[in-house]
């Protein structure tokens, strides 16, 4: 399924996280100080020669061949946001809803304070051992505080709990039982049209649709009567009207990820589009679908 714009935005910035950890330099040493690095390694006690750039993953080496409390402090804050920016990676490439946004609120928050941290250590510590601060190093705690945001709008656009709005159809997500939602058993005025509900989570539900009042599909219920919580469906994903004069409805798609006909052919973007009595749409790739009349 396609993701989101913040999913896309929070595989992003973690996948920025685990690249500095493994390849991106955070620091460098300053010019001139290659030919001391045997002495200034011993005096230092690390028993070798310092690294020309500095790596998430080289800081943890060097720490772990140190063996002290100090060290365990380094390797806890260059590995800790690495291993939370794989989570975050893995949750948002194949999770959904709610709870991947909530753990990436939570992951983020420990991200942003753990990478300050770090860069602390690295414009002290380090700075005094001879390295250059790259601009690496400021990006990753502005890259988890933006993830942090990311999430939160995400929860909010993204992670609602499908409800009906407007003419009150069934909610989403709950399908209608079988011989409930009949013709017979719905209230249609003679200048009514109705959608029903064919796969998907209005399966079975049959709505009025009253002549020359347009009705919205979408994921925003404020404005739809239809609502679906997929991703890929635009907060007024598109828009129905009957016109009782001539028995027509006409589909205008407003959406980014389109609305099709019974043959997948894509409706044209905010146009309107007639269709006879007992046509079907599609509402994007969502399986959504609804016959008109």
């Amino acid at each position: 399924m396609k993701k989101s714009t913040s999913r896309i935005c929070l595989l992003l910035l973690s996948a920025l996280h685990i690249a500095a950890f493994f390849v991106l330099p955070l620091g460098e040493l300053r010019g001139g100080l290659a030919s001391g690095l045997g002495s200034l390694a011993g005096a230092l006690g690390l028993g070798e020669a310092l690294p020309e750039t500095l790596t998430g993953l080289s800081l943890v080496k060097q720490a772990m061949s140190l063996g002290d409390d100090e060290a365990l402090l380094i390797t806890g804050l260059f590995a800790a946001p690495a291993v939370l920016a794989v989570l975050v990676f893995l949750m948002n490439l194949i999770g959904r809803g709610k709870f991947s946004y909530a753990m990436t609120i939570i992951f983020g928050i420990l991200m942003a304070s753990v990478d300050g941290f770090g860069l602390v250590i690295l414009s002290d510590y380090y700075w005094q051992m001879g390295y250059d601060v790259l601009p690496t190093a400021f990006a990753l705690p502005a890259a988890s505080v933006l993830m942090l945001l990311f999430a939160v709008i995400g929860i909010v656009r993204d992670g609602k709990t499908a409800k009906a709005g407007g003419g009150k159809p069934a909610k989403s997500g709950k399908k209608a039982k079988a011989g409930k939602n009949t013709d017979e058993k719905v209230r249609v005025n003679k200048n009514d049209g109705t959608i029903t509900g064919l796969t998907g989570a209005y399966t079975g539900a049959v709505i009025p649709l009253t002549s020359g009042i347009p009705m919205m599909i979408g994921r925003d219920p404020s404005v739809c009567s239809i609502v679906l919580e997929a991703e890929t469906v635009s907060k007024c994903h598109c828009q129905i009207l009957f016109n009782a004069a001539n028995g027509l409805y006409a589909v205008t798609d407003l959406s980014a990820n389109g609305t099709f006909d019974a043959a997948m052919n894509r409706l044209p973007f905010n146009t309107a589009m007639p269709m006879m009595p007992g046509s079907v749409i599609q509402i994007g790739q969502t399986g959504d679908q609804f016959r008109l009349g």
